[in-house]
């Protein structure tokens, strides 16, 4: 039944593709011819999921665990949507990633986006977002969930509730949207039903649905990494011809410009660690080295050699002396072109900032031990097709199927070209080639500014970017991608509502003693060789291996579906 219902929705997509321009589906538009050579085939198959590598041993049946599996077979039928909505119109409050607003210079609602507010006014539900400063937004979800004072919904990392999804769901802190995705959000529904990969992630091992992703259509892309100001790149003899692509090279870069900068060479925040931390093949979570045995990476040598290479940069000056205090590179760009810093990670989509602000600066690859040594962990990517922030809907909201059918419209054919390039007419219009082509697009402002947001859940068109996007946007992916290998060596899979409470606590605090290492690492206060061993020690007996097994089990449970 499944099978049939996702090659039913698949044949009525393909269907509308023939209707014309005004209709265009969102995810079978022509593809202009624009540098899509360089892009990999990446299409997953029901054999081999899009998240993790290749594995004949994941396609055998795991031990019976006691989780339910996703189900089987959807309803037969879904509710007629119609818009609006509603008749009277309704607004509800959630509660979003910080990093949303502080992305997008001078915006100071997110209903300015000409984007979100006309999937509003379509959909006749109205969003009070609450978005706090990047920085507090964990410490005020973690206060808001202790005082049981929820708004509606929240748009953020699943891992930011304590335990995971299946927990929260028992605890009757967020509901369960199976049901109402099921019944109520067929757009929703026919995305994951179309693609393995997506219906693995969108079910707990549960077997609850407990929020709502972004997701991509097609697999990923890798759309952050470094940029360095030409003529520190110079001064360092390397060109856009003759790029860094080692640590060796990387220190080079940040001794040359160690003068051009008033604060340090080098931003740094908790992405431009991991960023540097993935040509070492660790992270700062839990991986495996492709075969599947999950590693704690801040207990592992690796992790030891990425702290003491930041150690000695920071003690040669070349590191940012506020580093323990910044949370997020997107709110900070500023300070690039204010001339603190000559060496920052970005994200491809913003790249016209600087050019737009007068600054000339220089794509690079994320740096690795030995020039084009692949990397399997993720940093800059959308590693999966459901990314990104998620919608979960708290158990005090009084009418969850209406917010979520808001939602859902974003990821119908006509919601998505909305959500990525905004209103035809005004944002955007289509050519004799039925391609779309943006108007009216001010130069000085992001994207965010036309579309519905890089974190919000909605379905984003990867083939966006070849539409009138800059060259150094292109120019900015490509070199980001020359060794990302596609494969991928993270974990996958999710806790148990038993297995969160079990282990939640413990891995919070696990987490908390490892954050805190390592910021005393890179600033000097303790000295690594000396202190290493017992810090791992620490962490077994914190209970490490009791949570390395727990995630383990998740992952098994992940490669067996």
């Amino acid at each position: 039944m499944k099978k049939a219902l996702a090659i039913l929705l698949a044949a009525l997509m393909l269907l509308t593709m023939m209707v014309g321009c005004a209709s265009e589906p969102a995810d079978t538009p022509d593809t202009p011819d624009t540098p899509a050579a360089d892009e990999p085939s990446s299409e997953p198959t029901a054999d081999e999921p899009a998240e993790a590598p290749a594995d004949e041993s994941a396609e055998e049946p795991a031990e019976d665990t006691g989780a339910a599996e996703p189900p089987v077979e959807a309803p037969a039928e879904t509710a007629e949507i119609k818009y609006p909505l509603t008749d009277e119109p309704v607004t509800y409050t959630v509660f979003a990633n910080g990093m949303i607003l502080g992305s997008v210079p001078d915006m100071e609602d997110l209903n300015q986006s000409v984007a979100v507010a006309k999937i509003s006014e379509i959909t006749g539900v109205n969003i009070d977002w609450e978005i706090p400063s990047a920085a507090a937004m964990q410490e005020q979800l973690n206060l808001m969930i202790v005082s049981e004072d929820y708004t509606d919904g929240l748009v953020y990392y699943s891992t930011s509730l304590t335990g995971g999804l299946d927990y929260s769901i028992q605890e009757e802190i967020i509901i369960d949207l199976k049901d109402i995705i099921h019944t109520s959000c067929p757009n929703y529904l026919a995305r994951v039903e179309a693609d393995e990969s997506a219906r693995r992630g969108a079910y707990t091992d549960g077997g609850h649905m407990g929020a709502m992703y972004k997701m991509t259509d097609r697999r990923p892309e890798c759309y952050g990494g470094f940029y360095v100001v030409e003529s520190v790149l110079e001064e360092a003899g390397f060109s856009a011809d003759s790029l860094p692509r080692t640590y060796e090279d990387f220190e080079l870069i940040l001794a040359a410009g160690k003068d051009d900068a008033s604060n340090a060479p080098l931003y740094l925040d908790g992405t431009s660690r991991i960023m540097l931390s993935v040509g070492l093949d660790v992270g700062s979570g839990f991986s495996h080295n492709g075969d599947n045995q999950l590693v704690y990476g801040p207990a592992t040598d690796a992790y030891k050699q990425h702290l003491s290479m930041l150690a000695d940069w920071y003690a040669e000056g070349y590191v940012d002396k506020d580093f323990a205090s910044r949370s997020s590179f997107y709110a900070d760009m500023g300070l690039m072109m204010a001339g603190e810093f000559v060496v920052m990670p970005g994200v491809f989509g913003f790249s016209t900032v600087y050019t737009n602000n007068g600054l000339s600066v220089q794509p690079i690859p994320l740096p690795a031990l030995e020039a084009g040594a692949p990397r399997y962990l993720s940093a800059g990517t959308n590693d999966e097709i459901l990314n990104g922030d998620r919608l979960m809907i708290f158990t005090s909201c009084e009418n969850p199927t209406l917010l979520a059918q808001h939602f859902d419209y974003g990821y119908s054919d006509e919601g998505a070209i909305i959500a990525n390039f905004g209103v035809e007419g005004e944002t955007f219009e289509y050519d004799e080639n039925c391609e779309i082509v943006y108007i009216n697009r001010d130069p000085d402002k992001m994207e965010q500014w036309y579309s519905y947001g890089s974190m919000l859940p909605f379905l984003s068109l990867t083939w966006r970017e070849y539409i009138g996007e800059p060259e150094l946007a292109t120019r900015s992916r490509q070199i980001w991608e020359e060794n990302w290998s596609y494969e991928n060596h993270k974990a996958f899979g999710s806790l148990t509502a038993e297995e969160g409470e079990q282990v939640s606590s413990k891995y919070s605090d696990i987490q908390t003693r490892a954050n805190e290492y390592t910021m005393q690492a890179i600033q000097g206060s303790v000295n690594i060789d000396e202190t290493w061993d017992a810090f791992v020690d620490e962490l077994y007996a914190m209970g490490l291996e009791e949570v390395t097994a727990t995630y383990q089990a998740a992952h098994d449970r992940y490669l067996a579906r």
